[in-house]
This record gives C-alpha cells, structure tokens and sequence, in this order.
C-alpha cells in the first residue's frame, strides 16, 4: 500500500512539473506575464507536496490509512489535492484571456493586407523612437514612400491586382530592410519606415536597395507579371522635434521627387493606359520566373504560419 501511493505521488509529481514547465515555456516576453507566473508557482508548489508525500511514504514514515481520518498529516497532503484542480483551472482560464487579448491586440497592430505594422501601431512606435532619440542622442531618419500610379494599377487591372502589388510591397519590404527598422502602412498605397541609428543618406541607400529589389522581382498575378515602382521621401529627425513636423518635412520630400512611371509592360517600357496587361508568365526570363516562385512561396508559408499561430 505505501509503495502504490508513493507510485501515484511521483505520478502527479512529474504531471506538476511538466505543467510548471510549459507554462514557464510559454511565458510571453513582450507583455505582461502574471497568468503564467501563477501557474507556474501552481506547479511547483502541488509538486514539492507530491515530493514530499512519496517520499514521506517511501520512508516509512507515514503509514497507509483513512484519507479522513481527522491526523496531521492527512490535512497537510489533503488540502493542497483539493485545491489543485480548481488553482490549475482558474490558470488555464486567465492564459487564454491572455491569449485572446494579444490576439486581438496583434489584429490591430498588423495590416491585414501587407503584414506590416498599422498607421496606429506605427504612429506609436514612431513616438516611441523619437522619445529614445532625445534621451540617448542617437539618429534617427524618416522614410515615406508611396507606389507610383497606384489608381491606375486598380483601374486597369483591378482592385485584386492593387492588393497583389501591395501584399508583393510588404514581403519584399520585409526581406529587404533591416530587422530593426520599422515599417507601417499608413495609407492607402502610403507606407512609412523609420531607421533608427541611421542618418538620411544611408536610409535613401535603403530605399535604393529596396526599389532595386521591386525592379528585380515582378508582382506576380493572374498567371502574370506586375512591374511598379515608388517615390520616396527621407527627413533627418532634429533633436526637439515633434512626429508631426518630421513626417511633414518627408512627406514635403517625397512630394517634391519626381515620380516614376510605372510599368505594365514587357522589358520595362510603359505601353498606353487602354493596352497594360500583366505579361503571362511564360514571357518572363528565367530569373524573373524564379523571383516570382520564392515570392509565392513565401507568402503562402507566411500564411500558414498565421493560420498556425491562430489555432495555438
């Protein structure tokens, strides 16, 4: 008898531990972690009583008896058995209000199209940033950008290939900047990226790279090939400055560069408004063919990694 209940302690010991470790595990870094820390404490504790009985069994030091006799010992093991399920049931309760709360919040931050970050989130991280400037005096520059003749890719093409281009924007832009940098989709076709540590010269070699990677790499739709561009305007940040005056001096930027002509159109010439087609994907060279393989793929595993990250 004091062998099968030192069996069953060491039983529920190593279920405890587990359930201390996957909620220790799964503690989120970015947000507040209570729900999980109160499981985790759960855990160890019902697992230290568990310990303690197998061992006090093993021992010979409790022998095997009414569980309601009215004894010491019975009250000590007792009360932590009772109150187990209901302490590990208000846990699970509080780790998936959590879970759906920054669900929620992550539904807000993230443009649905692109996966970029939203005009609200972005707006805030930029206040954010400009705030760690002032205090550690380090540079910061301001990137805003939109894709030229945006209207008549949804005019001519359809609004399904505006979101093609858009979504083919937001991967490329996400596989072409810096981890660090920050990037948002603050309008329509509008986007804005902040480059902490960065002065304005190395953030327009940024853009530089960024509208080479879009030349090279054709938005791939409808069994075809979407070529665009985009204009950009890049503003230092001046110590004491506000978000308001620098996003107003890089949107004055952006508007005084002059615009690109999109291109619809085979080896890079702009055909007239009536005749832009997508060209059919058997027209493309082989790089571009390629380019356009890696870019599907990516988003489709993109995807499936949101899909995944729903249901867990």
């Amino acid at each position: 008898m004091p062998r099968r209940v030192a069996a069953m302690s060491c039983l529920m010991l190593a279920f405890m531990l587990g359930t201390a470790a996957s909620a220790r595990r799964a503690m989120p870094n970015n947000r507040s972690g209570y729900s999980y820390r109160y499981v985790w404490w759960v855990g160890v504790a019902l697992a230290a009583v568990c310990g303690g009985r197998a061992v006090l069994y093993l021992a010979e030091v409790m022998q095997a008896q009414n569980a309601l006799d009215l004894k010491a010992w019975n009250a000590v093991f007792m009360v932590p058995s009772v109150l187990a399920m209901p302490c590990l049931t208000m846990g699970t309760i509080m780790i998936i209000h959590d879970r759906m709360l920054a669900e929620r919040e992550r539904e807000a931050n993230t443009d649905f199209l692109t996966g970029l970050m939203s005009r609200k989130a972005w707006w805030l991280q930029a206040e954010r940033c400009c705030a760690h400037a002032l205090r550690t005096r380090r540079p910061l520059a301001l990137m805003l950008l939109d894709i030229d003749h945006f209207k008549q890719i949804n005019d001519t093409l359809g609004h399904a290939a505006g979101d093609a281009v858009l979504r083919h924007f937001g991967l490329l832009a996400t596989a072409t900047l810096r981890a660090g940098d920050h990037v948002g989709r603050v309008g329509g076709e509008e986007f804005g990226v902040l480059f902490p540590d960065m002065r304005a010269e190395a953030a327009m070699e940024a853009a530089g790279r960024l509208l080479a990677s879009v030349r090279r790499t054709p938005c791939s739709h409808a069994d075809g090939a979407i070529s665009y561009t985009f204009s950009a305007g890049v503003a230092d940040w001046v110590p004491g400055e506000n978000l308001q005056g620098l996003y107003a001096r890089a949107d004055a930027a952006r508007s005084t560069r002059p615009r690109r002509q999109a291109a619809i159109a085979s080896k890079g010439r702009a055909r007239p408004r009536s005749r832009w087609r997508p060209r059919p994907e058997a027209q493309l060279s082989r790089r571009e063919r390629v380019s356009c393989f890696m870019m599907r793929s990516f988003s489709r595993c993109q995807s499936f990694s949101r899909a995944v990250s729903r249901l867990s």
